[in-house]
């Protein structure tokens, strides 16, 4: 497997006002792509020679639509960022895209298709997070569609297009010690998920 992509930032810097415009950060956009066989397919940060995130490099920004993110120990990491400007805001947002485990990985097991720690309003749309990979791991071992601690983000429709999670060990865990801080799930559909929500 390959370490995957890092998106850099700059995390006392803002996003912008629109995708047109966010000189400060670093930024990743996809249509009709692929990323697989990642260990982390994207990563919202860089790391230093220890493998220690370096906090000050977050912001970088996602935006996907219509990909795959095909058998990688994780497809997204989003670390640590509050916009300084609009603390409510994220430019992150996924559109039709899917998040698969369908056969054996390369390294390890499945871990979690996307997590999220202490970022504000990622968007979800129309997505689907699968595993296709019949007995290659027991279900306790299918991983998760999103886990998240102290983040804000909203799972909902693309148009007709319902989000999907399919045969995963938990589809979304929210672990938010900040009790205003809320996941907006609309919608969605959760199918022989061990666990379909957990908090």
């Amino acid at each position: 497997m390959w370490d995957g992509v890092v998106v850099s930032g700059n995390s006392n810097q803002s996003q912008g006002t629109s995708y047109a415009s966010i000189p400060h950060q670093g930024f990743v956009s996809m249509n009709d792509a692929t990323i697989s066989n990642a260990r982390n397919g994207i990563t919202t940060g860089e790391s230093d020679a220890n493998n220690n995130f370096i906090w000050s490099t977050t912001g970088g920004v996602i935006v996907a639509h219509n990909s795959d993110f095909i058998n990688n120990h994780r497809d997204i990491q989003y670390l640590h960022y509050v916009n300084p400007l609009f603390p409510n805001m994220n430019a992150g947002k996924f559109t039709d895209c899917r998040f698969l485990t369908n056969s054996k990985l390369n390294e390890g097991k499945p871990n979690v298709h996307v997590s999220l720690q202490n970022v504000f309003n990622v968007k979800f749309q129309g997505c689907e997070f699968s595993y296709n990979a019949g007995t290659a791991y027991p279900q306790e071992e299918h991983g998760y569609g999103i886990f998240s601690n102290d983040a804000v983000y909203s799972v909902t429709d693309f148009g007709s297009q319902q989000t999907t999670f399919n045969n995963l060990f938990s589809g979304i865990c929210v672990k938010n010690f900040n009790p205003l801080r809320t996941v907006n799930v609309d919608h969605a559909i959760f199918n022989d998920a061990y666990n379909g929500t957990q908090s």
